[in-house]
């Protein structure tokens, strides 16, 4: 059960934490805060606005009130977060430079804060590189007429060109139980992860093929030893690139109705 403690000695009443709970457990009555005990095992989320909303840190949940750190700079990231979304590249095309996963811990250091449906953080990955990467790369394209193109394995085998995988020297999969919405939950953290990724050095590409693939096979995720109980719900291509984009191509402009 969450424990969502409040220390009275230091509340100042202010009500804060009630007003963003989003499950209604902390209420304000007679000048005091309150945790609805009888809601609180069912309802609550661990979802952490009250901690992050307590100007008094009176509030913990398991022991934990917060950590305190830097707050950003929203001048800053104004002018350099347009930019960096603005100019991700999907990238398909990859330097000999093997990815490991200390190359990408940073990456999944944040991308385990991307918001889950419930706060359920449900969200597991597995990492392929080396030669798990080739086992899993002969895999697909042996079983690739499965989504109707088995012209790629002629393609991979004959003519040694990578459709698939565009020789990515790793990928990253994001699998989950089909509970609340898992398919968006993935995506989040992989968006997360592929904004993220060029402050690391690191390419990425979403598999489209291979996701295909996962929906047609259901021996996948034994071949990979995905979690029991969990399924696929996206499949990113990883690697190092020598390439250098220089300019920003145009989008169309934004498509959307606004009712008052």
């Amino acid at each position: 059960m969450t424990n969502v403690e409040i220390l009275k000695d230091k509340c100042t009443a202010c009500g804060l934490c009630a007003k963003v709970c989003p499950v209604t457990i902390i209420r304000k009555e007679n000048g005091e805060i309150t945790v609805i005990e009888k809601l609180k095992e069912k309802n609550c989320l661990s979802c952490g606005h009250c901690v992050a909303v307590c100007p008094a840190g009176a509030i913990s949940i398991d022991g934990d009130g917060g950590t305190c750190e830097e707050r950003y700079d929203s001048e800053i990231l104004k002018k350099h977060l347009p930019l960096l979304i603005r100019q991700r590249r999907s990238v398909r095309a990859y330097s000999d430079k093997e990815v490991d996963i200390e190359d990408i811990a940073p990456i999944l250091d944040i991308i385990r804060y991307s918001p889950t449906a419930k706060n359920a953080q449900l969200v597991s990955y597995t990492f392929i590189s080396r030669k798990s990467l080739a086992e899993f790369i002969k895999y697909c394209y042996d079983n690739v007429d499965l989504i109707g193109f088995p012209n790629f394995k002629d393609i991979f085998y004959k003519e040694n060109r990578d459709i698939l995988f565009r020789n990515a020297p790793a990928v990253l999969i994001a699998h989950a139980p089909n509970k609340f919405i898992p398919i968006i939950d993935c995506t989040i953290a992989l968006n997360t992860f592929e904004i993220v990724a060029p402050l690391y050095d690191i390419g990425t590409c979403w598999a489209g093929y291979l996701m295909n693939l996962s929906r047609q096979d259901k021996n996948m995720t034994k071949q990979l030893n995905i979690k029991e109980g969990n399924d696929i719900f996206g499949i990113m291509l990883l690697g190092h690139t020598d390439i250098k984009y220089c300019k920003t191509p145009k989008r169309k402009p934004i498509d959307i109705d606004v009712l008052k």
